[in-house]
């Protein structure tokens, strides 16, 4: 009998350790199916939404989607509307214009540059500066001979013939390599209008940055009216520099390795004219509100954005797994919780889930609701942000049980034992945090929607599985989505968000603890 009385406690004990399951929660989670994640997202990863680009046609003819769903499963529009509208404003870095002697050089084939404030041109001559280096080139020379001029210079420092940096003295470069504005900051100090790097390895340099160009800068600030401090710095290929220089003066200044000589070209002009193009687009937020009981006031909100990339010439990047994953996943948690409100079963916070837009831009959408809050930032107990959950990567590439978490202990250490807890009660999937380290070189935690959360204090979670061979590229198609995985992470986030919705005590933040 003695026996009998503890094994009885040793199971009793068990159940309690892993937690008692929900059977009203788990009827709403089981309403969360594979076939009906998969219908939306062969719709919003269609070709006719055009990669869903923020301020373009796919983006609205998702948003719509969205916005029809919502209501067709009854939720109320907040505050009237469905969406919250923001203005993007479109910059356009390839219409920088470079000339000299009569020849002109082209975007990313000879040159590229990153966006800036500058309108208008610069004509002037040019000064060729070696690597741009003050105790080397310029050691026994005037800096300020490079005052209202172009100054060309090279990538890099100088080696001796034994392969040692001339700079450093060892085998391992100095700072005016590592630190990437040194050179610039003090020709411009010098009173230099413009810089022109040389680069040597210059085509795979471009090939590097070329994708970020092929898509358009955005911002929620206009351009004009951002402050960006420097002069122009064009980064070129070794061929536009001695083209510009001419090949006498060339030979001349670029003679042996280590490029002392510098080079006044008052005969040799280059005009370097910005017309930067600006369009202001509009883009929005998506919500779905579940209003809740008698801690209404308090708020969970559920984030993924339904934004990609566009289209590049024929191609269409669908975006299928990128974030249309977690697009169809916050989907299916607005219908479970619809579902259980309209039976008597709603939560007792409120649960929003937001659509963000302009993620791909910059996580745009999420800075303007964190900036412009419908709800007040305070009364949010937690995001839980979804974003790309219906694949595998390369390190689980024969086991698909699996989610990454992120962020989830940085602010609220009950988040995290809520996310374990649920794990173990209902899901079983191997919860990975390698890209929850404080040095992980990847820098996730700083990727995604959540994070404009976080800054702002608000507990936070970003469910993730990783990437991929096609992340940002065309082959991220429906056809290669896992459904059977992305519900079971979809059900494992909908018992996270009842469990915050739902207990007695809101989390709490570590600094209170």
């Amino acid at each position: 009998m003695k026996i009998s009385i503890l094994i009885i406690c040793l199971i009793f004990s068990y159940s309690l350790s892993q937690g008692q399951q929900d059977s009203i929660a788990m009827h709403y989670a089981n309403s969360i199916l594979a076939t009906d994640l998969s219908e939306h997202l062969h719709v919003i990863s269609g070709d006719d939404y055009e990669g869903r680009e923020s301020g373009y046609v796919g983006q609205k003819k998702c948003e719509q989607y969205l916005v029809d769903f919502y209501r067709k499963i009854g939720l109320p529009a907040v505050e009237g509307r469905y969406t919250q509208e923001f203005e993007l404003y479109l910059n356009d870095p390839t219409l920088v214009y470079v000339s000299s002697q009569g020849r002109e050089y082209q975007f990313l084939k000879d040159f590229f540059y990153y966006p800036a404030t500058i309108d208008g041109k610069i004509e002037a001559s040019i000064y060729y500066g070696g690597f741009g280096i003050t105790n080397w080139n310029f050691k026994d020379i005037d800096l300020d001979q490079v005052e209202g001029k172009i100054v060309m210079i090279r990538d890099g420092e100088p080696k001796s013939k034994g392969g040692v940096y001339i700079c450093s003295g060892t085998t391992e470069v100095s700072d005016w390599s590592t630190d990437g504005e040194k050179k610039w900051k003090q020709l411009e100090e010098n009173g230099a209008l413009a810089v022109i790097i040389m680069y040597n390895d210059y085509d795979a340099r471009v090939k590097r940055v070329a994708s970020y160009f092929s898509h358009k800068t955005m911002s929620l600030v206009k351009q004009a009216e951002t402050s960006i401090s420097g002069i122009p710095v064009l980064h070129a290929s070794e061929a536009m520099g001695k083209a510009i220089m001419g090949e006498k003066q060339w030979r001349k200044a670029s003679k042996g390795p280590t490029h002392r000589k510098v080079v006044s070209l008052n005969e040799t002009t280059a005009n370097i004219q910005f017309s930067r193009k600006e369009k202001i687009l509009i883009s929005s937020n998506v919500m779905g509100y579940i209003e809740g009981g008698d801690k209404k006031e308090e708020l969970v909100i559920i984030t993924a954005h339904y934004d990609h990339i566009g289209v590049d010439g024929e191609e269409v990047y669908n975006g299928a797994d990128d974030d249309g994953s977690g697009t169809v996943a916050t989907m299916e948690i607005a219908q479970a919780f619809a579902m259980a409100k309209a039976e008597g079963h709603g939560p007792k916070r409120s649960v929003l889930i937001l659509n963000v837009s302009a993620e791909e831009k910059g996580l745009l959408g999420s800075q303007y609701y964190s900036e412009n809050p419908i709800f007040p930032l305070s009364n949010t107990v937690a995001d839980l942000n979804i974003d790309m959950i219906g694949r595998v990567d390369e390190q689980h590439k024969d086991n698909d049980n699996y989610v990454y978490l992120i962020g989830a202990d940085r602010i609220s250490q009950d988040l995290h034992d809520i996310g374990e807890k649920m794990n173990k009660t209902y899901s079983n999937l191997e919860l990975d945090y390698t890209f929850n380290a404080e040095d992980d070189p990847n820098r996730f935690y700083y990727r995604s929607d959540h994070y404009n959360f976080a800054k702002n204090g608000v507990p936070s979670v970003f469910y993730f599985s990783g990437v991929h061979e096609d992340y940002h590229k065309p082959g991220d198609t429906v056809d290669k989505i896992m459904f059977p995985k992305l519900e079971k992470i979809t059900r494992l986030i909908f018992y996270t968000a009842w469990e915050l919705a739902n207990r007695e005590e809101r989390i709490r933040s570590n600094e209170t603890d």
